[in-house]
């Protein structure tokens, strides 16, 4: 897979079982281009949002992005709205979730996909897998999921 570069329909999976706020407001990187649905990071230092592209293992998952848009040239100049709660995400070829991860931490492989292995963290955690198929899976996307232990 690879990043997106247009917005995914994405609804809130679970509905009102959600009890995190259900948006929350983050400056951008200068000109970062983020889509609607995909994975939302924040690079922890700065705290400015970034796009999938930029994404490390120090990349802290809030949740998805709620719409287009395109940052300006200054840091934290453009405010873009994170979604919070469960999602579904494309399940990665390369190192699958299984159904024995129910349960388990995945992690992003771009802003669409993710993956059951961090490959030495190198990807960010995105959340606790919550339901799962071949092709997609739905993630309870956990804010500082980077803290959780591995068996989560």
């Amino acid at each position: 897979m690879a990043n997106t570069s247009k917005s995914v329909k994405q609804g809130r999976v679970g509905g009102s079982g959600n009890y995190f706020p259900p948006m929350i407001s983050v400056g951008l990187t200068a000109s970062a281009q983020v889509y609607g649905g995909s994975i939302a990071g924040v690079y922890p230092t700065s705290g400015y949002g970034i796009a999938g592209s930029s994404f490390d293992g120090y990349t802290k998952i809030i949740g998805v992005w709620s719409k287009d848009v395109t940052a300006a040239s200054t840091d934290g100049y453009t405010v873009a709205d994170i979604e919070i709660g469960t999602f579904e995400f494309t399940n990665d070829t390369g190192s699958a979730c299984r159904i024995v991860d129910f349960g388990k931490l995945c992690y992003a492989v771009d802003d669409q996909t993710v993956s059951r292995s961090s490959s030495g963290l190198t990807k960010p955690p995105v959340g606790m897998i919550v339901g799962i198929n071949p092709i997609n899976l739905k993630v309870q996307v956990v804010v500082g999921a980077s803290a959780l232990p591995s068996n989560y």
